[in-house]
């Protein structure tokens, strides 16, 4: 007998980083998918398991913009930005997070490391190729200190540093 029973599905549309922008739940039912209630799980900067939504569908816009470039437009230079923002604290929203933004012209192998003070390494936030282009990271700190620290990008040639201040 070949019969199909009821089953559910979700569809996931992803970014150039697998960051999902949006995602649909299914239902099989009278021989077609028809859009249903269900869990989706979000992933962002490779994190999930914090955001979800119970609904047909949801579709999400990660990050923001300063500015508007042409679609395919790639940065001229090596970049890293001022963190945002800085201060951060964890406030009425949990863990302290801050954004740190970035621009490769080509691809490139880029590390973002992370350090306290005195010069000694707290945390690798990044060690991976990343293709050409602007990139943002989350960096969340909920298991340090108030304090100041200092982020160093390397991406081929290119090293930069500057510093983060963190309260608690």
């Amino acid at each position: 007998m070949n019969n199909w029973y009821n089953q559910s599905k979700s569809d996931f549309t992803f970014d150039p980083y697998g960051n999902s922008t949006s995602g649909y739940n299914f239902n099989w039912q009278n021989n077609l998918w028809t859009p249903s209630d269900g869990y989706l799980q979000m992933f962002f900067n490779g994190m999930g398991g914090d955001m979800g939504y119970y609904g047909q569908f949801y579709n999400s816009t990660y990050g923001s913009f300063t500015d508007v470039k042409e679609p395919g437009e790639l940065p001229v230079e090596y970049a890293l930005y001022p963190n945002y923002p800085n201060p951060f604290s964890a406030g009425a929203y949990g863990n302290p997070v801050t954004v740190l933004r970035f621009a490769l012209p080509v691809a490139s192998d880029v590390v973002m490391t992370v350090y306290d003070l005195l010069g000694k390494k707290v945390k690798i936030i990044l060690n991976q190729e990343m293709p050409a282009g602007e990139h943002e990271v989350v960096f969340d700190a909920g298991n340090l200190p108030s304090g100041t620290y200092f982020i160093r990008m390397e991406a081929g040639k290119f090293s930069h540093s500057q510093k983060l201040l963190l309260l608690k």
